[in-house]
Protein backbone atom coordinates (compact mmCIF):
# COMPACT_ATOMS: atom_id res chain seq x y z
CA UNK A 1 0.00 0.00 0.00
CA UNK A 2 1.29 3.45 -0.89
CA UNK A 3 2.23 5.59 2.13
CA UNK A 4 2.71 9.35 2.24
CA UNK A 5 4.75 10.88 5.06
CA UNK A 6 5.57 14.48 5.91
CA UNK A 7 9.29 14.85 6.53
CA UNK A 8 10.29 15.71 10.13
CA UNK A 9 13.05 18.36 9.99
CA UNK A 10 15.48 18.98 12.86
CA UNK A 11 18.45 21.28 13.30
CA UNK A 12 21.93 20.05 12.34
CA UNK A 13 25.42 21.65 12.28
CA UNK A 14 25.22 22.43 8.55
CA UNK A 15 21.50 23.36 8.41
CA UNK A 16 18.65 20.87 8.84
CA UNK A 17 18.18 17.13 8.33
CA UNK A 18 15.15 14.88 7.97
CA UNK A 19 15.31 11.14 8.61
CA UNK A 20 12.61 8.64 7.73
CA UNK A 21 12.55 4.87 7.99
CA UNK A 22 11.61 2.93 4.85
CA UNK A 23 8.57 0.80 5.66
CA UNK A 24 9.47 -1.85 3.12
CA UNK A 25 11.08 -2.65 -0.20
CA UNK A 26 10.11 -0.39 -3.05
CA UNK A 27 10.51 3.10 -4.40
CA UNK A 28 10.52 6.38 -2.49
CA UNK A 29 9.75 9.68 -4.17
CA UNK A 30 10.57 12.79 -2.13
CA UNK A 31 9.10 16.14 -3.11
CA UNK A 32 9.84 19.47 -1.46
CA UNK A 33 8.25 22.86 -2.06
CA UNK A 34 9.64 26.25 -1.13
CA UNK A 35 13.40 25.74 -1.04
CA UNK A 36 15.43 28.80 -1.95
CA UNK A 37 18.22 26.60 -3.36
CA UNK A 38 17.03 23.05 -4.04
CA UNK A 39 20.39 22.01 -5.50
CA UNK A 40 22.04 22.39 -2.06
CA UNK A 41 19.78 19.68 -0.58
CA UNK A 42 21.06 16.12 -0.86
CA UNK A 43 20.65 12.57 0.36
CA UNK A 44 23.08 11.25 2.96
CA UNK A 45 25.58 9.55 2.86
CA UNK A 46 25.95 9.34 -0.94
CA UNK A 47 25.18 13.06 -1.50
CA UNK A 48 22.69 12.38 -4.29
CA UNK A 49 21.20 15.79 -5.17
CA UNK A 50 17.58 16.74 -5.72
CA UNK A 51 16.33 17.68 -9.16
CA UNK A 52 15.30 21.34 -9.07
CA UNK A 53 11.89 22.10 -10.56
CA UNK A 54 10.09 25.46 -10.69
CA UNK A 55 9.09 26.07 -7.07
CA UNK A 56 9.90 22.50 -5.98
CA UNK A 57 12.52 19.75 -5.87
CA UNK A 58 12.31 16.01 -6.50
CA UNK A 59 14.33 12.89 -5.67
CA UNK A 60 13.51 9.20 -6.20
CA UNK A 61 15.37 6.21 -4.71
CA UNK A 62 14.90 2.47 -4.23
CA UNK A 63 14.70 1.17 -0.67
CA UNK A 64 14.85 -2.03 1.31
CA UNK A 65 13.04 -2.68 4.61
CA UNK A 66 14.49 -1.07 7.71
CA UNK A 67 16.84 1.36 5.95
CA UNK A 68 16.70 4.98 7.03
CA UNK A 69 16.74 7.78 4.48
CA UNK A 70 18.40 11.02 5.58
CA UNK A 71 18.14 14.30 3.72
CA UNK A 72 20.40 17.28 4.50
CA UNK A 73 19.64 20.84 3.44
CA UNK A 74 20.73 24.37 4.35
CA UNK A 75 17.14 25.22 5.40
CA UNK A 76 13.85 23.37 5.73
CA UNK A 77 11.40 23.70 2.83
CA UNK A 78 7.85 24.92 3.37
CA UNK A 79 6.52 21.44 2.71
CA UNK A 80 8.26 18.12 2.07
CA UNK A 81 6.72 14.70 1.61
CA UNK A 82 7.93 11.18 0.96
CA UNK A 83 5.75 8.76 -1.01
CA UNK A 84 6.52 5.05 -0.56
CA UNK A 85 5.42 2.72 -3.36
CA UNK A 86 6.03 -0.90 -2.33
CA UNK A 87 7.25 -3.64 -4.62
CA UNK A 88 4.66 -6.38 -4.64
CA UNK A 89 5.53 -9.90 -3.56
CA UNK A 90 3.60 -13.03 -2.69
CA UNK A 91 1.70 -12.54 0.56
CA UNK A 92 2.03 -15.23 3.26
CA UNK A 93 -1.30 -14.14 4.77
CA UNK A 94 -3.06 -14.35 1.40
CA UNK A 95 -1.57 -17.79 0.82
CA UNK A 96 -3.69 -19.18 3.67
CA UNK A 97 -6.97 -17.91 2.22
CA UNK A 98 -6.63 -17.69 -1.53
CA UNK A 99 -6.52 -20.41 -4.14
CA UNK A 100 -3.14 -21.22 -5.60
CA UNK A 101 -3.89 -19.39 -8.85
CA UNK A 102 -4.17 -16.10 -6.96
CA UNK A 103 -1.41 -16.43 -4.39
CA UNK A 104 1.36 -17.56 -6.77
CA UNK A 105 2.58 -15.34 -9.60
CA UNK A 106 2.01 -16.60 -13.12
CA UNK A 107 5.00 -18.46 -14.51
CA UNK A 108 4.93 -19.02 -18.23
CA UNK A 109 6.87 -21.84 -19.80
CA UNK A 110 9.70 -20.89 -22.11
CA UNK A 111 8.57 -20.06 -25.64
CA UNK A 112 9.26 -22.88 -28.11
CA UNK A 113 11.17 -20.94 -30.77
CA UNK A 114 11.51 -23.90 -33.15
CA UNK A 115 7.75 -24.48 -33.00
CA UNK A 116 7.15 -20.77 -33.65
CA UNK A 117 9.42 -20.88 -36.65
CA UNK A 118 7.51 -23.92 -37.97
CA UNK A 119 4.19 -22.10 -37.44
CA UNK A 120 5.46 -19.11 -39.43
CA UNK A 121 6.61 -21.37 -42.28
CA UNK A 122 3.21 -23.12 -42.35
CA UNK A 123 1.32 -19.81 -42.25
CA UNK A 124 3.40 -18.36 -45.09
CA UNK A 125 2.85 -21.50 -47.17
CA UNK A 126 -0.91 -21.08 -46.64
CA UNK A 127 -0.69 -17.33 -47.46
CA UNK A 128 -1.92 -16.47 -43.93
CA UNK A 129 0.16 -13.34 -43.44
CA UNK A 130 -1.73 -12.18 -40.31
CA UNK A 131 -1.03 -15.49 -38.54
CA UNK A 132 2.65 -15.34 -39.47
CA UNK A 133 2.91 -11.75 -38.23
CA UNK A 134 1.25 -12.69 -34.93
CA UNK A 135 3.65 -15.58 -34.36
CA UNK A 136 6.60 -13.35 -35.25
CA UNK A 137 5.41 -10.81 -32.67
CA UNK A 138 5.28 -13.58 -30.02
CA UNK A 139 8.81 -14.63 -30.94
CA UNK A 140 10.10 -11.05 -30.79
CA UNK A 141 8.61 -10.65 -27.31
CA UNK A 142 9.93 -13.99 -26.06
CA UNK A 143 13.46 -13.94 -27.46
CA UNK A 144 14.35 -11.00 -29.67
CA UNK A 145 18.02 -11.91 -30.09
CA UNK A 146 17.63 -15.65 -30.67
CA UNK A 147 18.82 -17.02 -34.02
CA UNK A 148 15.45 -18.75 -34.54
CA UNK A 149 13.68 -15.40 -34.21
CA UNK A 150 16.06 -13.81 -36.71
CA UNK A 151 15.46 -16.65 -39.19
CA UNK A 152 11.68 -16.39 -38.78
CA UNK A 153 11.74 -12.62 -39.31
CA UNK A 154 13.97 -13.07 -42.36
CA UNK A 155 11.54 -15.63 -43.79
CA UNK A 156 8.67 -13.20 -43.27
CA UNK A 157 10.56 -10.36 -44.95
CA UNK A 158 11.49 -12.60 -47.90
CA UNK A 159 7.83 -13.60 -48.27
CA UNK A 160 6.77 -9.91 -48.27
CA UNK A 161 9.44 -9.15 -50.91
CA UNK A 162 8.26 -12.02 -53.11
CA UNK A 163 4.59 -11.11 -52.71
CA UNK A 164 4.47 -7.29 -52.72
CA UNK A 165 0.67 -7.24 -52.96
CA UNK A 166 0.23 -9.23 -49.74
CA UNK A 167 -1.45 -6.80 -47.35
CA UNK A 168 -2.13 -6.82 -43.66
CA UNK A 169 -3.00 -4.10 -41.18
CA UNK A 170 -0.36 -5.61 -38.87
CA UNK A 171 2.54 -4.92 -41.25
CA UNK A 172 3.07 -1.42 -39.87
CA UNK A 173 3.20 -2.68 -36.30
CA UNK A 174 5.58 -5.45 -37.37
CA UNK A 175 7.99 -2.93 -38.92
CA UNK A 176 7.74 -0.77 -35.80
CA UNK A 177 8.52 -3.79 -33.60
CA UNK A 178 11.58 -4.57 -35.71
CA UNK A 179 12.97 -1.06 -35.49
CA UNK A 180 12.55 -0.46 -31.75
Amino acid sequence: MTRILDLPWRAAPQGVVATILAPGAGAVAITAEGWADATAAHLLPDRRAFVALPGAAFLAVETVPGVSITIAAPAAPHRARAVFQPRFAASPALALLAPRAIRAPLRRPAYALAAGQARIDAALAAQALDTALGVAAEMLLAARDAPETHQAVAALLVHCARHPLARSPALGAFVAALTE
